[in-house]
């Protein structure tokens, strides 16, 4: 446990967010894989979709957010462009070739993202102005 005086015994609440319609999922991992038990939402909660689990002073809170999928989305986009920063890093410096191979399918990830979104054609094109596969 290390050699903190300091022991964490409660955790009242986390929220995250979830995608509408996330619910079946959120039980099947949280209650099937991780253990926790669902809890009743507040009535006036109930109508907003999520859904609450608890377990011994651990409570996490799932909430619905009607824009999860765009803001994972942009999330992946940013990650998967800093490893493919990585990955030119380790190939041209490094003299490292391995990660040559991880290209292509981060490559089509970044492609696939950027043409979902309209509001990304301005990154589309300064990406494609040095990225000939996002041409």
């Amino acid at each position: 446990m290390g050699d903190s005086p300091w022991r964490l015994v409660a955790l009242d609440h986390v929220q995250l967010a979830m995608p509408p319609g996330g619910e079946a999922a959120a039980r099947a991992f949280y209650v099937g894989v991780l253990g926790l038990v669902e809890i009743p939402k507040p009535a006036e909660l109930e109508g907003r979709g999520g859904v609450w689990f608890g377990v011994e002073g651990v409570e996490l809170h799932l909430g619905v957010d009607p824009d999860f999928r765009r803001r994972f989305d942009v999330m992946a986009l940013q990650r998967n462009l800093k490893a493919l920063g990585t990955f030119g890093y380790q190939t041209a410096t490094r003299r490292n070739p391995v990660y040559i191979q991880y290209m292509p399918r981060t490559l089509r990830y970044v492609r696939t993202n950027l043409e979902k979104y309209p509001r990304l054609a301005r990154v589309r094109d300064v990406l494609a102005a040095h990225i000939e596969e996002l041409r």
